[in-house]
């Protein structure tokens, strides 16, 4: 695994890189869970192409893959090089395309940049509805005389039949009727029995939505990706709603990323809502333990097990002395990483003793990558501009740390304006978190 600093916007670069990708492992893995998903989205359509789409068995399935690492990791950067992967046909070292053909990526989604009035449902369709619009629109075949147009009526008459059903899906339109529609009797007839109807057979109706997509576009499975629905408590629970509900089709493969511990804390949100305050204060039944037992089945069986890829720290990666060498390459010199932040340790850190220097390599590389590609950034230009001054120095590390610290209710600036009250603070900080008699000496523990 090579870390080139040299290059401009490295970080992304190293890990898109086939042949020095960070996360390897996981890589293959992910290839092989795409590459058994394409599978079942080509038995499904071939099951289906042998009757009518539109009365084909619902064939419910929650195959969603989930990448899991802390902030920083590279989940984002590793589901975009996916995904470009994918889109160019990149092939690798056996001359082979990485992922299998007929896969069509959607923009990945990140529900934090969405409107509030969008529906994350909406915003699926549209995305899907873009796709067949590129291709539809140049060959003009909306008009009879297109050699698809017939296809193209199939894709359009299962995006009116999945329309119908959409005004009853919470946060998009009218769950009911007025009191004056029911006086039409005509309406209620004909308009509200076709919508009830549409309503009982939406997830249907978007299968079937899909499939004529993907017949229409020539393709055999669409990959969609959600990035960070476990930073945004109030629209990551939507998300996992819709999956839930929804994507539940062979023909849509699912990727999110996130941190464990927060999808934990968002499925749990989402349970305790199950249960009225009243309820929470007259019935003295252990709701903690239902509550973790609801999450773990949601999580079994929406993000199964065996589909869950996490993404070690570069420090994990080091034990495997067999298996991985780290470098990393600052002007044009090549180095091991752990060797290069013993000796950036040693001389502009003063930090010395084996057992000191293992402490602090290890802290150092049990970092997220994003991080420990700023420190990179920092030492690469300390070593082309010649030593840094011990205060700059210090300010510096002081603000990629500088979240870190503020989350310990740490006074940052304190640190950054007035140096000579370093001690002070550091001592203040120890006592107030009750932990003088471990931390003493300053240095990392594990």
């Amino acid at each position: 695994i090579k870390l080139h600093k040299d290059h401009t916007d490295a970080y992304e670069n190293v890990i898109r890189d086939d042949k020095n990708r960070i996360h390897p492992k996981e890589w293959l893995r992910f290839k092989k869970m795409i590459e058994t998903l394409v599978d079942q989205a080509k038995k499904y359509a071939s099951e289906t192409s042998e009757r009518d789409a539109s009365n084909i068995t619902l064939n419910r399935c929650h195959n969603a893959i989930m990448l899991g690492g802390e902030r920083g990791s590279g989940k984002t950067t590793f589901m975009l090089s996916a995904l470009d992967a994918i889109k160019e046909g990149r092939k690798g070292d056996d001359n082979e395309t990485i992922f299998p053909l007929g896969l069509q990526p959607l923009p990945i989604i990140d529900p934090t940049l969405i409107e509030p009035k969008v529906h994350i449902f909406v915003n699926i369709i549209a995305l899907i509805k873009d796709e067949v619009d590129k291709e539809a629109k140049p060959l003009n075949c909306s008009h009879k005389d297109s050699d698809r147009y017939d296809r193209y009526e199939k894709w359009r008459k299962s995006f009116s039949r999945l329309a119908e059903g959409m005004p009853c899906v919470q946060g998009i339109g009218s769950n009911g009727f007025t009191g004056d529609d029911w006086l039409d009797s005509e309406f209620v007839m004909e308009k509200g029995v076709r919508r009830a109807h549409a309503t009982h057979t939406l997830e249907k109706n978007f299968h079937d939505y899909i499939y004529q997509s993907l017949e229409f576009i020539k393709k055999t499975a669409f990959i969609l990706c959600f990035d960070d629905i476990d930073t945004h408590f109030e629209k990551g629970g939507p998300v996992l709603g819709v999956i839930h509900k929804y994507l539940t089709t062979p023909q849509l493969i699912i990727v999110l990323s996130g941190d464990p511990q927060l999808y934990s804390l968002l499925i749990r949100q989402k349970q305790w809502k199950n249960f009225s305050k009243r309820m929470l204060d007259r019935d003295k039944r252990d709701y903690p333990s239902m509550v973790d037992h609801l999450e773990g089945q949601f999580f079994l069986k929406i993000l199964k097990p065996e589909r869950r890829i996490f993404l070690s720290s570069l420090f994990e990666k080091t034990r495997l002395q067999n298996e991985y060498k780290i470098y990393v390459t600052i002007s044009g010199q090549e180095n091991l990483l752990p060797d290069f932040y013993d000796e950036n340790l040693q001389k502009k850190l003063k930090i010395c003793g084996r057992s000191h220097l293992n402490l602090y390599r290890r802290f150092l590389l049990s970092l997220p990558i994003r991080t420990q590609y700023q420190l990179l950034t920092l030492f690469a230009e300390q070593s082309a501009s010649g030593e840094l001054e011990s205060e700059k120095l210090e300010y510096a590390i002081l603000q990629i740390f500088w979240s870190d610290l503020a989350g310990k209710k740490v006074e940052v600036s304190a640190l950054c304006n007035a140096s000579q009250y370093t001690i002070l603070n550091t001592l203040k900080y120890l006592v107030d978190n009750k932990i003088l008699n471990q931390g003493y000496l300053l240095m990392p523990s594990f």
